[in-house]
């Protein structure tokens, strides 16, 4: 009887369904009627069961099934319809993975797990949107994306608050199309795929795959974005112009955001970029730019507003362009805060980090650790703005093409605080270009470059010329403890940096002789001291023909040799000083046993002016 009815039914259609009513047999109320009327079956316990070969009438009000009722789907081509109208399922929900549940456009409310494939939609955006809609606000709300072929959109993904999108993990590591066809979602619109604009939001385990027109692939941000989660995620493609995860509030507020776990890769636009964000959590990423023909990807952009960032584990392999940029290019305060352990690039077509002009002298205080700039077609680290920049803890700055750090700051940007420390800056100038390990332009302020290992064994290919050269004014260098040995020409070479601001001691490099050390103060010790020496010496007034010299003054100092060096500069500013501020007279100075040595020259006819020289020998 039974089994009559049922075919009767599907042959009748929705029109008889109607006037059919709800059983309940042993607490289950089949969906023979309406659903109202399964609902009134049911009462406040049992179960209410829509079988697959029953059209469902639409609803024509507004239903509640109670928090003790459980909603059971067969499965196949019954849907609820329920335009114009709201359902409201308090009650646990059973159904198939996939398979719509709902038609029409009302509205469906009360759920916490759900499948996107249950709602109406144009695409997979569309569903998910409809699906978190569903879930009760304030609540818990999991999506969870089951096994499927790739599901293509172009209806943005936008996150509810709570919002758990969850797929089976796929694991793509190619960095070239090879992996497209396995990703489970494909965003072919060109705006942003994915917008994460509200609190707690997580996205796991899923592989979105971009189009070349998309703007963003994950955007974490808006007016409000707090602890928002990327985890076990692949992100990848995408154009030029895209940027495969972004994080920025900018006028709003963004905190305690993070990636983790994720693969971001074989993009040519920009993997991660943060700014108007505080508290920022990057950690065990890898940022992988596409493999071939790739020189305008950046890996990591950290840009205005952003505070607060902390790195752990970030690998920006074949980094495109750069590896690392930290600039101030938008509206708002200077980027500042920066921790980073174990941050990684390789293979830059430009400079493997990049610490931009545009910072000037703000206080970034950025420290990395344990970090690697390698194998950039330029510099490993190029650092043109920003103070209290740290790289040390063991950090490896290796086989780039030129300098392994260039410092290369103007005096009215002149960065503070840059210290260099504990790290291996080793084998650069593989280009052959006369670069070094460290260079030092312009005019920064203070350096200190310590305890590291300078040289270029035992990388191969390396002939970093100075481990330190520095061809500006610094406003305070300090070198010391350095190991320095096996570079082509020696270990620092600054004649541009006034005596008073300079401090070199504790330096080794036994193929390259024994190093001196020199303070800019004096040197008390408990013993009369045989290598060092110094004093002010006044230079010859009388005139001068042109191309001619004065007669050497000499100055007898015990204990000096030919082995030692001397270090001098003038004693007051050349301005207005006859011969000296435009530069017609020259000084050179030498050693010889027991004597330092001046003579004083000039180019054209002049009768110097009144001028002395402050001298040291070590």
């Amino acid at each position: 009887m039974k089994k009559l009815c049922f075919a009767i039914l599907l042959f009748c259609g929705t029109a008889f369904a109607q006037h059919m009513t709800a059983s309940n047999i042993n607490g289950t109320c089949v969906v023979l009627g309406t659903l109202a009327q399964a609902v009134t079956c049911a009462g406040s316990t049992g179960v209410i069961e829509v079988p697959s070969i029953i059209p469902v009438p639409a609803m024509t009000g507004n239903i509640t099934i109670p928090s003790g009722v459980t909603l059971k789907f067969d499965g196949g081509a019954s849907c609820i319809t329920t335009t114009g109208f709201t359902l409201t399922i308090n009650g646990p929900l059973i159904a198939p993975s996939n398979g719509q549940l709902f038609c029409g456009s009302g509205t469906i409310s009360g759920l916490g797990e759900v499948r996107p494939g249950w709602f109406p939609g144009a695409d997979i955006g569309a569903q998910i949107n409809a699906a978190a809609a569903s879930c009760v606000a304030g609540s818990q709300c999991r999506i969870t994306i089951p096994p499927s072929a790739q599901l293509s959109f172009s209806t943005g993904i936008v996150f509810v608050a709570n919002e758990t999108l969850e797929c089976v993990r796929h694991g793509i590591t190619t960095n070239d199309s090879s992996g497209d066809t396995v990703s489970i979602l494909k965003y072919t619109g060109s705006g942003t795929a994915i917008t994460m604009g509200t609190d707690n939001g997580r996205f796991v385990g899923c592989d979105l795959l971009l189009g070349s027109s998309a703007t963003e692939g994950v955007h974490i941000g808006g007016s409000h974005a707090y602890s928002n989660h990327i985890e076990d995620a692949s992100i990848r493609e995408g154009g030029t112009g895209t940027t495969l995860v972004h994080i920025s509030c900018p006028g709003g507020f963004c905190e305690d955001n993070h990636v983790a776990h994720s693969r971001i890769n074989d993009f040519v636009g920009k993997g991660v970029s943060i700014d108007n964000a505080n508290d920022t959590f990057l950690y065990q990423n890898t940022a992988y730019g596409r493999a071939a023909g790739n020189t305008t990807s950046i890996a990591l952009l950290i840009d205005s507003g952003a505070g607060g960032i902390n790195i752990n584990n970030f690998l920006a392999g074949s980094a495109g362009l750069h590896g690392l940029v930290i600039q101030h290019t938008l509206a708002g305060l200077f980027p500042h805060f920066i921790l980073a352990h174990d941050f990684e690039s390789d293979n830059a077509g430009g400079d493997g980090w990049l610490f931009d002009s545009s910072l000037q002298s703000s206080n970034l205080d950025a420290t990395f650790l344990d970090s690697w700039a390698a194998g950039s077609a330029e510099a490993g680290i190029h650092i043109s703005g920003g103070s209290g920049i740290t790289i040390g803890g063991g950090s490896r700055i290796r086989v780039n093409q030129h300098d392994g750090i260039l410092i290369d700051v103007t005096a009215a940007q002149a960065e503070y605080g840059t210290t260099i420390a504990d790290s291996y800056i080793q084998g650069n100038n593989q280009a052959n270009g006369g670069f070094n390990g460290i260079s030092i332009t312009g005019h920064p302020g203070p350096v200190v470059i310590h305890g590291n290992h300078i040289n270029n064994f035992p990388e191969v290919g390396g002939l970093q010329q100075y481990a330190v050269a520095v061809t500006g004014d610094v406003e305070g260098l300090i070198f010391s403890d350095n190991d320095c040995a096996q570079n082509v020409t020696g270990c620092l070479n600054a004649p541009s940096v006034i005596g008073t601001k300079l401090t070199y001691f504790g330096n080794m490099a036994p193929s390259l002789g024994q190093q001196p050390n020199y303070f800019p103060g004096g040197l008390l010790t408990n013993a009369a001291s045989s290598f060092f020496a110094s004093g002010t010496t006044a230079m010859p007034i009388g005139a001068l023909g042109a191309n001619t010299c004065s007669s050497a003054v000499t100055v007898a100092t015990a204990g000096v040799t030919t082995a030692m060096r001397i270090h001098w500069n003038l004693h007051s500013t050349p301005v207005a000083v006859n011969g000296y501020g435009n530069s017609p007279v020259t000084i050179n100075a030498w050693l010889t046993t027991g004597n330092v040595n001046f003579i004083q020259c000039a180019t054209t006819a002049v009768t110097p002016g009144a001028m002395s020289v402050d001298w040291v020998v070590f």
